[in-house]
């Protein structure tokens, strides 16, 4: 795979078949954890935000980290290395670069989630 303009990796939003795997292909707790996912997506985000927002290096390395988890059950690899760079910059207390990690960890829930909604769909 090969980097893309903004340096990321081109990789799909999201790996349903290691999703399944990992989940024992047992769709009814993939919904469970796609709705609550779902739910839980926009105060995680919020939480990653304000702590940009305020300079808080540590709110903003746990907050990323709760968000990091999260998309990690779906094997979401943009996402969590979106989450995961904004982890490494509040632990490094470094927030120098902080807005465009966040652009870019936005951009990446924006892709992910119509694709987390599909599954409740199927």
């Amino acid at each position: 795979m090969k980097p893309t303009a903004d340096g990321t990796l081109d990789l799909p939003v999201f790996d349903r078949a290691e999703t399944l795997a990992g989940l024992a292909d047992d769709l009814e707790l993939v919904a469970e954890l796609a709705e609550l996912l779902l739910a839980d997506l926009p105060g995680m985000l919020a939480a990653t935000e304000q702590a940009a927002n305020e300079g808080d290096a540590e709110g903003l390395q746990r907050a990323a980290h709760t968000l990091k988890g999260a998309v990690s059950n779906f094997h979401a690899e943009p996402a969590q290395a979106a989450a995961l760079r904004l982890e490494q910059m509040g632990r490094s207390k470094d927030l120098s670069e902080v807005e465009p990690a966040r652009e870019a960890l936005r951009r990446e829930i924006d892709r992910l989630r119509p694709e987390i909604e599909k599954l409740l769909q199927t």
